[in-house]
């Protein structure tokens, strides 16, 4: 397992994110997707990657207030059971990771870490034109900025329909092109080593093509992609039958895959228990 893993970027057609951790969702119409990507030129500053960023100054002053509020009731409550804190004891990890999400969101850091106008266009140009390739590019600006938990949520993979087509012409190009450049930018300012990359989605598609030319849903086979945080790349863990629809080697379970990114960041089993996220999984040390 990596020594010293700091973040984890995860992009995924479902994702169900704990409040606090900061998510990259894609929010707008499928008409408004659509629009911005056949003229990314006209697309709003503050709405590129697909990300909403609410500039409100007095949203801002109320969070800052509840925090105080937080501090204020966490003294109260220490000084009524006669437990004293000391001014110099350091914060847990809970405490710090708070301390880090509420000086992003206040300190106007985050949305100076989306602003793609920032950006180089060559380096836009890189991870695509695309919806999908500005939410890579803003993940990258958020690991740099020091946010240790991302989650982009990519829709539109669901191919009940002309799936060849939509594969072929937009989805596995967008991919290609985003995740490589997303890889290669990661590895060249040293950060790849520190942040673990996961692509997966919900489920499989059927072997079977149903009658408009598409897949449908598939619970029981499929894959996950895994880059960065010491995963030895190159390799391919576990296997299919010949149509893909059954595990055959090694078949791992959304369980095991969540036990892996808890173990590669550190967390032991008492710390996942205290925190109610244990799932019971085998992490895949073999990955490492």
């Amino acid at each position: 397992m990596p020594a010293a893993l700091r973040n984890a970027l995860v992009w995924c057609l479902l994702v169900l994110v704990p409040a606090g951790w900061i998510t990259l969702s894609h929010l707008e119409s499928e008409q408004a997707r659509s629009a911005a990507e056949a003229h990314p030129e006209q697309a709003p500053s503050d709405a590129l990657g697909g990300v909403t960023v609410l500039v409100m100054s007095g949203a801002s002053q109320r969070l800052r207030s509840r925090s105080r509020l937080l501090s204020q009731l966490e003294d109260s409550s220490g000084a009524a059971s006669g437990v004293k804190r000391p001014v110099a004891v350091p914060l847990n990890r809970w405490q710090q990771q708070h301390e880090t999400a509420i000086s992003l969101l206040a300190g106007g850091q985050l949305g100076a870490a989306v602003d793609l106008d920032r950006e180089r266009p060559e380096v836009l140009a890189r991870y695509g034109l695309t919806v999908f390739g500005r939410s890579l590019l803003a993940a990258r600006r958020l690991v740099e900025a020091g946010v240790p938990f991302i989650t982009l949520y990519d829709g539109g993979w669901d191919h009940h329909y002309r799936n060849f087509t939509l594969m072929a012409d937009r989805h596995a190009p967008w991919l290609d092109r985003a995740v490589s450049a997303l890889l290669d930018d990661l590895a060249g300012r040293g950060l790849l080593e520190t942040t673990l990359v996961i692509a997966v989605g919900e489920f499989g598609r059927t072997p079977k093509i149903n009658e408009k030319a598409g897949r449908d849903h598939w619970p029981h086979c499929y894959c996950a992609l895994l880059a960065g945080g010491g995963i030895r790349g190159g390799m391919v863990l576990g296997s299919s039958d010949a149509t893909a629809s059954h595990p055959v080697d090694h078949p791992v379970t959304p369980a095991d895959l969540a036990a892996t990114v808890h173990a590669a960041l550190g967390l032991s089993s008492e710390t996942l228990q205290n925190l109610g996220i244990s799932t019971g999984g085998r992490a895949m040390h073999e990955l490492f």
